[in-house]
């Protein structure tokens, strides 16, 4: 045994001649002695090295008799042994049914805890790799994740926690989680360099795969030749990346000797010939893209696992496209795209996507194919795909980006133009510094410049840096804000839009926590926005009370600054940190104002401004369950009705809370409650934005109606009406551009 253990840890480096002969070794030491367990675990190693072979007969066989002899030693390692080599035998035969059952039992097995770990680790190992070979998507998901609570509860294990690694990077892969798997792949190729050469050459190829996919060709090159120089056969990675360089002739003798060197493991076959599609039909071959997609169709029957089945859809619908057959490929593509959506594989999705988008053009939908490039490149942005984002500027008619820019590389460029240094352009794109390195050097030949100022000069002269808003002048190699331009974003007053920016960057730390409520329902409740919402809501307001407030808003309501100046009682709902009460109240010393708002923060920020006003109260309440003991002559609401979890309920205590003939002074976004009407407002991307990322997500969080900014103004219309208000007025408001002034009244009986 000792001899075997020796020789295995040999193989397992790399190291084929030693290992060779320890076990060598053990077999002459065996070879006289009765049979026993030690033969079992010989056999067990001879298995391992059967099963990449051509005959999955003899594998059979041997697995049988290797269970045998774990029965006859009542050793559970050996069973277990004999029913996984089995069924990996018979599913690579397509014997799916009785391998997928041998394949079961060996999972009550591994699961009972009677195996030695590290048999029991070689078992998840070898299952991970029969459903990674499968294209089995859910199955390799929910055995990575079962190899991974395995490993969680034992001792440190490189070996096993490596291999897995290269199995999750692959699971991360598919669900469009590449930064992680692009890390874990790394992670890999450190811990198993010394240890496994297999596994280390397995995920040097998937950092290959990781890195062609985001378009750093270069970095792709070298993960794929690191792989190939540790025993791994980079395809079909590397005739892939040919096709990504422009070279289709080379791409497709690459994957031609790739499927010439692998004849009867169908499996294998299957990911050579997927990838022989897209370089036959790109190097204008149909009669071969034809004859791989054939094949991938047989074996995708044969297997019948949810992978191989939406690859073999999407070549097919790819080759009857290719063929002038738009109408025939259009149902194949959309039964592809859903499969691909149905596994949570997003970038085979977003690829079918972009194929549908052409049928549909030569069928004369233009509509229809805007909308499957729209969410081709939302996925492709999200994902980082930079080259199949620009096959998507090229489908819309965009011009290219200059000197063969990737959109990643212009990404990268404008943020070193910005004066970023490579960590902080790492820490911005989620990548590591080695990568936005890789892209530096790759920016720089295509521009022939040989430093960073050259580079930022070049991103500026091209328009790559600044967005329009500053011009830069090479000359003198200044910046200059034009007066008409800074009018929008310095200064105190109202038209300074620069405090929007905390908004948009305050609300993007809530997009990964947004996106989980879409997938589980909900939303993500208000306190989890606190308190540096309240700050950016300040920051929002302020300059346009100070400015408009007592000058512009007040004159919108006939009689109301009289009114205030004789003494009136004043609420403002949802009050925030209260400065818009603080000018009120400091302006109208004879009349009395309450402010209330569910936000302790802001309460004890409003309470600090307050200090010395005696006619100026703060309240933390839920406008919800507001009671007043005394009713007010004016009640304000500030942009807070529409995030309310029940504005109904809301509105109606606010018409209880006002006299008869009292004022309810309402600012809402300016929008229609018909999304049609709201598609020409240059605003509307904004509002919905932050509508969706704030507004209705506080209020479905509570189980709330979830009335989004964009309500509109007929849902505002009748809403008052049914609280129980009289005609309501809608003003533009002052300075404004985004919000309505709804001006109505509590009738007098």
């Amino acid at each position: 045994m000792a001899a075997m253990g020796i020789g295995v840890n040999a193989f397992l480096r790399g190291d084929a001649v030693v290992g060779a002969g320890w076990v060598g070794r053990a077999q002459r030491l065996l070879a006289d002695q009765p049979e026993g367990v030690e033969h079992g675990y010989l056999l067990y190693l001879e298995l391992e090295g059967a099963l990449g072979g051509e005959d999955a007969g003899a594998v059979i066989g041997m697995a049988r008799r290797l269970r045998e002899l774990g029965r006859a030693h009542a050793d559970p390692n050996l069973v277990a042994a004999g029913d996984l080599f089995e069924g990996r035998a018979l599913v690579k035969r397509g014997r799916m049914a009785e391998g997928l059952a041998q394949l079961d039992e060996v999972m009550l097995a591994v699961r009972s805890g009677e195996l030695r770990p590290e048999y029991a680790g070689n078992i998840y190992c070898h299952l991970m790799t029969t459903f990674a070979e499968l294209a089995d998507v859910r199955r390799a998901a929910e055995w990575t994740e079962a190899t991974s609570r395995w490993l969680a509860g034992l001792p440190p294990a490189v070996l096993f926690t490596g291999i897995c690694r290269v199995h999750r990077s692959q699971v991360l892969q598919r669900k469009g989680a590449w930064a992680q798997a692009e890390r874990e792949a790394a992670q890999v190729c450190q811990d198993l360099a010394e240890l496994q050469v297999s596994g280390a050459a397995e995920g040097h190829y998937q950092v290959g795969e990781l890195r062609r996919l985001r378009g750093d060709l270069a970095g792709a090159e070298a993960a794929y030749r690191q792989a190939h120089r540790l025993g791994r056969d980079p395809q079909p990675g590397l005739a892939l990346l040919r096709l990504a360089q422009g070279r289709a002739p080379a791409a497709a003798a690459s994957v031609r000797a790739a499927l010439a060197a692998v004849v009867d493991d169908r499996l294998a076959r299957a990911r050579l010939c997927a990838a022989q599609v897209d370089i036959a039909l790109a190097a204008t071959q149909p009669e071969v893209a034809t004859r791989a997609c054939e094949e991938l169709e047989r074996t995708a029957s044969t297997y019948g696992s949810s992978g191989l089945e939406a690859a073999a859809l999407q070549a097919r619908g790819a080759v009857l496209l290719a063929g002038g057959r738009a109408e025939a490929a259009l149902p194949t593509l959309r039964a592809a795209c859903r499969r691909w959506q149905e596994l949570d594989v997003p970038y085979d999705g977003a690829r079918v996507r972009l194929a549908l988008a052409e049928a549909y053009r030569a069928l004369g939908d233009g509509d229809a194919a805007a909308l499957e490039l729209d969410a081709a490149e939302a996925t492709f942005e999200r994902l980082g795909a930079a080259p199949d984002a620009a096959r998507v500027r090229a489908l819309r008619g965009r011009p290219a980006l200059p000197d063969g820019l990737t959109e990643r590389e212009a990404q990268v460029l404008a943020l070193v133009a910005a004066g970023r240094s490579n960590r902080e352009i790492a820490e911005a794109l989620v990548l590591s510094s080695k990568t936005v390195a890789r892209h530096l050097s790759n920016i720089f030949a295509k521009l022939g410049v040989a430093s960073r100022t050259q580079a930022a000069a070049y991103a500026f002269e091209h328009g790559l840096a600044t967005g329009g808003i500053v011009d830069y002048h090479p000359g003198s190699g200044s910046f200059r804000l034009p007066a008409e331009r800074a009018a929008c974003l310095t200064g105190r007053g109202s038209a300074n839009l620069a405090p929007l920016s905390r908004l948009d960057t305050h609300l993007a730390k809530h997009v990964d926590a947004v996106a989980r409520a879409f997938r589980e329902g909900g939303g993500v409740p208000y306190a989890e926005f606190r308190p540096e919402f309240t700050d950016v809501m300040d920051a929002l307001g302020r300059g346009v009370f100070d400015e408009l407030l007592v000058d512009a808003y007040l004159p919108l309501v006939p009689g109301l600054a009289e009114r205030l100046v004789a003494g009136a009682r004043v609420a403002d709902i949802g009050c925030g940190t209260g400065h818009a009460l603080v000018l009120l109240a400091g302006a109208f010393p004879a009349s009395t104002f309450v402010g209330y708002d569910l936000a302790t923060d802001a309460i004890a920020r409003a309470r600090s401004e307050a200090a010395g006003l005696a006619n100026l109260s703060f309240e933390v309440r839920d406008a919800a369950r507001l009671e007043v003991e005394r009713p007010f002559d004016a009640v304000f609401v500030f942009d807070a009705i529409h995030d309310q979890v029940d504005p109904a309920a809301v509105l109606a205590r606010i018409h209880a809370a006002l006299v008869p003939g009292g004022t309810f002074v309402m600012v809402e976004p300016r929008a229609s409650s018909n999304l049609e009407d709201n598609l020409g407002n240059p605003l509307a991307a904004f509002l919905y934005g932050v509508s969706t990322l704030h507004c209705m997500t506080v209020s479905l969080a509570g189980g709330g109606a979830g009335l989004g900014a964009a309500w509109g103004e007929q849902a505002a219309r009748a809403m008052l009406a049914e609280a129980g208000f009289g005609e309501v007025a809608v003003h533009d408001a002052p300075g404004d551009p985004t919000n309505a002034v709804f001006v109505t009244t509590r009738p007098r009986p």
